[in-house]
C-alpha cells in the first residue's frame, strides 16, 4: 500500500508560515509563564525593518512586542553558549541594534539561540510578504550565495531554537 504524501509548502512562501508558527509557540510559552499585558506586548511583533540600508533586510528592535516578551521569558535561562541576558538587553535596546540578514546567517555565533532565530525567521517572513522580488532574487542566487546560509540556518538552527524554547514541555522531560 502506498503511503499518501503530505503536501509540501512552496519554498517561496514557507518562511512566512514558519515564522507565524514560531510566533505562536513564543506567545504560548510567554502566556504560560509570564503574567503579561497581552494588549501591550502582543499588539506587534517587536521588530521592524531598519531604515539603514542593507542588501536584503536589517532589523530594529521595538521597545514593546512579542520579541521583548520572548527576551524576558528566555533571556535569563539561556546557556553560556548563547548571548548573556544583560548583554542582550544592552545590545537589543540600545537603539543602535540593526543587524542585517547577512550578518546573522553568516557570522552569528549564537546559532540555535531562540532570540536570534526569532529575528531571522521574522526577517525571512518579511521578505516573503513585503519584498517578494527580493526574496526571489535571494532564492535564485543571482547576486550571492546567501541562500545556502539561509537553508543551513533554517534546516539546522531554527529547529534547534524551537526545541530549546519548547524543551520544558516535551513529554520526555
Amino acid at each position: 500500500m502506498d503511503e499518501e504524501k503530505l503536501p509540501t509548502l512552496p519554498k517561496s512562501s514557507s518562511p512566512l508560515v514558519e515564522y507565524y508558527g514560531f510566533l505562536q509557540c513564543a506567545k504560548g510559552i510567554i502566556l504560560l509563564e509570564l503574567n503579561v499585558n497581552k494588549d501591550l506586548l502582543f499588539s506587534n511583533h517587536g521588530l521592524t525593518t531598519a531604515k539603514t540600508s542593507s542588501r536584503y533586510i536589517r532589523v530594529t528592535i521595538k521597545p514593546r512586542g512579542v520579541f521583548s516578551a520572548l527576551l524576558l521569558r528566555i533571556g535569563q535561562t539561556l546557556p553560556p553558549r548563547y548571548m548573556k541576558f544583560e548583554e542582550a538587553i544592552d545590545e537589543f535596546f540600545s537603539g543602535s541594534y540593526n543587524l542585517s540578514l547577512e550578518e546573522i546567517v553568516r557570522d552569528n555565533p549564537a546559532y540555535g539561540d531562540p532570540v536570534f532565530a526569532f529575528i531571522v525567521s521574522w526577517m525571512l517572513s518579511s521578505l516573503v510578504r513585503y519584498k517578494p522580488l527580493k526574496w526571489k532574487e535571494i532564492q535564485d542566487g543571482k547576486k550571492d550565495d546567501i541562500i545556502s546560509n539561509i537553508r543551513d540556518y533554517r534546516e539546522k538552527y531554527l529547529p534547534e531554537a524551537l526545541e530549546y524554547l519548547l524543551r520544558e514541555y516535551s513529554p520526555s522531560q
